[in-house]
């Protein structure tokens, strides 16, 4: 699985570039806040980080790269930009540090934290005009720009979890629609991982089984379809930075949130609800595709020595930020059961009349899509990537 995983991450690397990453097009469901409350994927205290002479799944680092003399290879320094904190992004650390060392100190990187160069709103115009080389970029920031790249793993009920994140590979080397979309926006993939599932946390004295007993409650919500879905069962959707997800809850803005288990986790919101609605066995209502980027034009400067070492460093990255992003919703359900909190973990049959009230919304939302110039084959990739999900699990 691994050593296919390479050569799928190598190939698709090979054809170009893939990425979401700020830009100066916002995703087309309005939140508040630079990052539309979804990329602060910090590692929760007391887990171990990657780093080191391991990626997080055990395999060792690779040695230098062939018989390449170094001492021929010009110096490089690529600015990173990242929202997170250094310890947030150990993942991405550890990978520069296994560059840096495999190309004999001949690529070294600087970091800049926190947003403190760019913004996550702005990373893809940044890459575009040099002000940084590398940055983390979310697609659903962007949909816009990569309507089908945002969308392609992230349209309600496809059922995707833990084991099925090499789909995404799989799709970029099968379709160059996909490609081609990040092409266009002059960036290039590096690694990628999926935000763990998202599923509704609520405060309810009601239990909540359907989605009628979502009429009149508040829930923060940002993705426009799901949204749509709310309003048509009387619930009304909220909308709320990162930032502002614990306050909108405990003030009473929101009974709830559709996320994952990362910010209910870290920011305390577990303290103010009470049940917590998963959308089938390890998975959720959708993911999110968190791409790591370099500028294309960058990428294409590098020697073939260095690019080789990125692509297989690329796949470390991938499972050790993959790794980080699963272990979000497995903290979350230690803590509901610490809570004694109601945690509904739906079944196939469970699921169904949820299914059916949001499919008029997801058919609308794929009809939108493939109207895009470009898009014309997203029906045929999403129904391909379905069946990938099936196979995958």
């Amino acid at each position: 699985m691994k050593k296919k995983m390479a050569l799928l991450l190598a190939s698709v690397m090979v054809i170009g570039a893939l990425a979401a990453c700020g830009g100066d097009g916002g995703k087309d469901t309005p939140a508040s806040g630079d990052n539309n409350g979804q990329t602060e994927d910090q590692a929760p205290a007391g887990d171990e980080t990657p780093g080191g002479d391991e990626t997080q799944d055990g395999d060792q680092a690779q040695a230098p790269a062939g018989d390449v003399n170094w001492d021929e290879i010009e110096p490089i320094e690529l600015i990173v930009s990242s929202t997170k904190t250094e310890a947030a992004d150990a993942a991405l650390v550890a990978f520069a540090d296994r560059i840096t060392e495999r190309t004999q100190g001949k690529v070294t990187f600087s970091f800049f934290w926190g947003g403190s160069l760019v913004k996550a709103n702005e990373v893809v115009d940044a890459l575009q005009v040099g002000t940084c080389d590398m940055a983390q970029v979310n697609f659903s920031n962007f949909e816009n720009l990569f309507p089908m790249n945002c969308n392609v793993l992230a349209v309600p009920f496809m059922g995707m979890n833990t084991n099925t994140t090499e789909v995404y590979e799989q799709l970029l080397a099968k379709y160059p629609e996909l490609q081609a979309e990040l092409d266009n926006n002059g960036v290039h993939l590096c690694s990628y991982s999926m935000t763990a599932p998202y599923n509704l946390y609520i405060n309810s004295d009601a239990e909540i089984k359907t989605p009628e007993d979502l009429s009149g409650k508040k829930v923060i919500c940002l993705q426009m379809n799901v949204m749509e879905f709310l309003t048509s069962v009387n619930c009304a959707p909220v909308q709320a930075g990162f930032a502002d997800f614990f306050t909108s809850i405990q003030g009473g803005v929101a009974d709830g949130i559709i996320t994952h288990g990362g910010p209910v986790n870290q920011q305390g919101i577990t303290d103010e609800i009470n049940q917590e609605i998963i959308f089938g066995e390890n998975s959720g209502l959708y993911v999110e595709t968190v791409a790591y980027c370099m500028s294309k034009d960058k990428w294409e400067s590098l020697p073939a020595e260095v690019q080789q070492v990125f692509e297989e460093e690329g796949v470390g990255l991938h499972a050790d930020d993959q790794a980080v992003m699963n272990n979000h919703n497995v903290k979350q359900k230690e803590a509901a059961e610490a809570a004694g909190h109601r945690y509904w973990e739906m079944t196939e049959e469970e699921m169904k009349p949820w299914k059916d009230a949001m499919e008029p919304f997801i058919q609308s939302k794929l009809d939108e899509i493939g109207a895009l110039p470009g898009c014309e084959k997203f029906q045929e990739i999403y129904e391909d990537a379905l069946s990938m999900i099936e196979a995958a699990k």
